[in-house]
């Protein structure tokens, strides 16, 4: 969450820089406390006026419209001295800031941008002789400071919002836990606790808050604090809600079947609900996946296509017949900030957005990516030297040069420990794809009365060749050469499990561990229930996957070849342009600047097509994307290089 670290530290460096004037805020609260009280005077004293006088029609109309009036200032005050949305997304997200702190930051944000578009807007209006150029630059510049300090502010509610819906995938895997808990004992806490320990944040956090709220006594009763939790969850999705208030029916069912019943109930309850949630969503992609195709990438490549004709805006038949060439418009500041900022950085912001709404699957794989100093360097001294050749650049070589140099920083950076992570990835894929069919088989087994240690024997043999196999093979050289229990071996500090980054896998064997002390009946069926909870959640990622992705097939197939192709040939065409006219007209944009501006957009582009087409297909994964950036990168710089080496060519250039 460097998102999250990298905003506390500027709030915590706001505070610095414009420290809080702790009176000041005391007394403004204290003058919107009192503005509140004399409006809940006033309400009070116009409701008895409404209640107990006689009042003709049109004096009764005129009183209910100034109570509605005041209710509605009464409750901005309270609001505002409340601020119940923002505390409770600092609860949600967990992010050290305060309020006084958030605001700062705002006020930094809005000054600091209107410094940098004031700076814009004076050097438009001295260089530019375009009246829409002053007229965008003025306009940024009188918007810029308010959007940048509402971002700022709405931050923590923003990513509040993010964080639910993306865990919204991971409820299933709590309600499908504790009912797997609650199978071997029914009992609420030790199945919410359970649930605690196997889902991400934050629905782990809120989990653990039921139970420390029973042990602080706030609210009485453990399901007290599960329903209110439930209740809670329920604004967001109520297939969950009821899934959980189900759950809170079995603990007090008296029979077995009962139970088995009311814990099926909640699986099913949760996992349609999902399933139906992520289908909707996928539904709903298509108008504005459209739309971020039309405005992040169709629309820069035809502006693109016509920037030679564009340049050309200066051409004027001459009478006078004078031997030196008319200046045409100069287009290199306008086309540097549309192309390489406002279209990537637009695009980004509306990609980011469309995948805050999508839910969370609850499957990621947790990897942490290695981080070297040395290989960030060589980044950076490739970055530097493509931005010498960029400075000192005369014609499409040294551009090309320079291009290909900000492709190698890039792949510098993401491919060191990228092929180990893939490695590491694919077998944790895989040890998760075959472990449902090895849990059948070692519920079975226990089911017929045979001791743990040698139905995890028969397992291995019976999946012998597969990861699973050599994964339980592993754990029974471990219970051989030690002396410790199952437990021990696969959960302790240098525990087999400790490399194995799956959170279903840990929760299956945890599972385990638990149902081997009951008898052998009620732990077979607890582990082959198990095994079909893991199948289930395989089958659903398999069609969120299948049905997510087709939705962006298009923009990888423009972002790979479509688009480089189109833009290698328009930028060949400008250089014909610009040796055609060069006796009639001197173009602004010359064609080495045009060349790289257009190579930089393509790299922005296809960066932001990988991030949005990954998030859709994977939901947040950071490796996918390394992976993704890494294979597509070179080849839309190749087929860009290759269409504009042949297009120059078919051109006579």
């Amino acid at each position: 969450m460097r998102g999250r670290d990298l905003f506390e530290r500027a709030c915590a460096f706001a505070i610095r820089i414009w420290p809080v004037d702790a009176k000041r805020v005391q007394d403004r609260r204290r003058l919107v406390l009192e503005r509140v009280r004399s409006q809940e005077i006033e309400l009070q004293g116009l409701e008895q006026s409404v209640q107990f006088e006689s009042l003709d029609g049109r004096r009764r109309e005129v009183l209910a419209r100034r109570l509605e009036r005041l209710r509605r200032q009464r409750d901005r005050g309270r609001a505002v001295l409340e601020q119940p949305a923002f505390y409770q997304a600092l609860e949600y997200t967990g992010l050290d800031v305060t309020l006084d702190g958030v605001l700062r930051l705002g006020g930094v944000a809005a000054l600091a941008g209107l410094v940098i578009s004031a700076i814009a807007l004076l050097a438009g209006i001295v260089t530019a002789r375009s009246v829409p150029i002053v007229t965008a630059l003025a306009l940024a510049t009188a918007v810029g400071p308010i959007g940048a300090y509402v971002f700022v502010a709405s931050y923590p509610e923003a990513l509040a919002r993010r964080m639910r819906v993306a865990s919204l995938g991971a409820a299933p895997e709590a309600v499908n836990y504790m009912a797997m808990s609650m199978r071997v004992v029914p009992a609420l806490d030790r199945a919410v606790q359970f649930a605690a320990d196997h889902v991400e944040e934050p629905l782990a956090s809120r989990l653990r808050k039921v139970v420390w709220s029973v042990h602080l006594r706030s609210p009485a009763g453990l399901e007290a604090a599960f329903l209110r939790f439930a209740a809670e969850w329920g604004e967001w999705q109520e297939d969950v809600k009821r899934a959980l208030f189900a759950l809170g029916s079995a603990s007090v069912e008296r029979t077995e079947a009962g139970l088995d019943r009311t814990l099926e109930k909640a699986r099913q309850i949760a996992f349609e609900g999902t399933k139906a949630r992520i289908m909707e969503y996928a539904a709903s992609l298509r108008s504005p996946t459209t739309v971020l195709f039309a405005l992040g990438v169709m629309l820069p490549v035809i502006i693109g296509a016509m920037l030679p004709l564009m340049s050309l805006g200066g051409l004027t038949p001459s009478i006078g017949g004078g031997s030196r060439p008319a200046p045409g418009t100069d287009l290199t500041v306008p086309a540097i900030l549309a192309m390489d900022v406002l279209f990537p950085v637009g695009a980004f912001a509306y990609a980011y957005r469309i995948l805050g709404a999508r839910p969370g699957t609850g499957s990621s794989i947790d990897i942490d990516p290695p981080v070297s100093r040395r290989y960030f360097i060589v980044a950076m001294s490739l970055g530097l030297a493509a931005i010498l050749a960029f400075a000192f650049a005369t014609g499409p070589l040294a551009i090309f040069i320079g291009l290909w140099l900000v492709v190698a920083a890039a792949l510098a950076y993401l491919v060191p420990g990228l092929r180990a992570l893939e490695r590491r990835r694919r077998t944790i894929a895989k040890l998760e794809a075959e472990f449902p069919d090895a849990l059948f088989i070692l519920g079975s087994r226990i089911a017929e009365g045979v001791p743990a240690e040698r139905a995890l024997q028969m397992t291995a043999d019976a999946t012998r060749g597969s990861e699973v196999s050599a994964l339980l093979g592993r754990i029974l050289r471990a219970l051989q050469t030690s002396r410790e229990g199952l437990e021990e071996v696969l959960f302790s500090r240098e525990g087999v499990l400790r490399d194995v980054s799956s959170r279903a896998i840990h929760a299956a064997f945890r599972m385990v561990v638990e149902v081997s002390r009951k008898d052998p009946a009620t732990a077979g069926k607890t582990i082959v229930e198990t095994s079909a909870y893991l199948r289930d959640l395989r089958q659903m990622d398999r069609e969120i996957h299948r049905d997510l992705s087709s939705v962006v097939d298009a923009m990888q197939t423009t972002g790979a070849f479509f688009a480089p192709i189109v833009l290698g040939v328009t930028c060949a065409l400008y250089g014909l342009l610009t040796r055609a006219f060069s006796r009639i007209v001197v173009l602004g944009l010359s064609p080495a600047t045009f060349l790289g501006v257009v190579g930089v957009y393509l790299i922005l582009a296809v960066a932001v097509i990988t991030y949005f087409r990954v998030g859709i297909a994977h939901g947040r994964d950071p490796t996918e994307v390394r992976t993704q950036l890494t294979r597509t990168w070179p080849v839309s710089m190749a087929v860009f290089t290759a269409a504009f080496v042949v297009s120059g060519a078919a051109l006579g250039g």
